[in-house]
């Protein structure tokens, strides 16, 4: 986790104090210009949803961004919805773990649908 100096404190950047104010990022935005983000990985793709995970460089808080498409079977349109979530510690290890031993393991992407989903 990074820090700075300020009047003799050292003070932890993290999500919630980030000057990016990355906890505020809106991938469905055309501002990811005003955050510093980088694209780590393509964790899952398969025909209508997609994983990545992203980590703000400026205070090292890591996100999982998902990409989903709803087929209009009635004929509409196909609807499209992207979402991402700050990780907790321990989802990293997790998802460390699933990379390594087992990344296509149907578990794995259940798993990164519950993080979307708040679980």
């Amino acid at each position: 986790m990074k820090s700075i100096k300020t009047s003799g404190k050292v003070v932890l950047i993290h999500k919630d104090n980030c000057p990016t104010k990355c906890r505020s990022w809106n991938p469905n935005s055309d501002s990811e210009a005003d955050f510093n983000f980088t694209c780590l990985k393509e964790l899952w793709d398969e025909s209508h949803d997609q994983f990545r995970l992203y980590r703000c460089e400026t205070c090292d808080t890591y996100y999982l961004w998902h990409w989903h498409e709803e087929i209009g079977w009635d004929g509409g349109g196909d609807s499209v919805s992207i979402c991402a979530r700050s990780l907790f510690d321990a989802d990293v290890i997790v998802i460390n773990y699933f990379e390594v031993h087992q990344p296509r393991h149907e578990c794995y992407g259940d798993y990164l649908k519950s993080r979307i989903m708040g679980y």
